[in-house]
């Protein structure tokens, strides 16, 4: 059986030491690029530096911001739920107030994806 060629998948690790200020340093880059500290060394190293991209205020990084988008995703499912529950049972005291939950949580998520393009 001949073997397949490589398609891009990772099957070797490289692994090294550093210093405490180092890593701090490949850290903090690596969250201002919004990537992993792996996917960080592995573009600096081939050669490809990684655009630090501070946002706004420049106290929020764009992978707190991925992590903001991802919990929002999360509170819109919930959202929905209370939404298709409330109308379908046609008993939601506060059906009103869900729609206006999904409505803010719909604003919220579209200036995440522009402040992520």
């Amino acid at each position: 059986m001949s073997k397949q060629p490589n398609r891009g998948k990772r099957d070797r690790s490289v692994q090294f030491w550093c210093d405490s200020s180092e890593f701090n340093f490949i850290k903090k880059q690596a969250e201002l690029a919004g990537i992993s500290r792996g996917n960080y060394c592995r573009q600096v190293v081939l050669g490809h530096r990684p655009q630090t991209t501070q946002l706004t205020n420049g106290n929020i990084t764009r992978m707190e911001v991925k992590k903001l988008h991802k919990q929002l995703r999360a509170i819109g499912t919930n959202l929905n739920q209370l939404a298709k529950q409330a109308n379908t049972t046609q008993t939601a005291p506060h059906l009103e107030k869900i729609e206006s939950g999904i409505e803010e949580f719909s604003r919220l998520n579209q200036v995440i994806l522009e402040v992520l393009r």
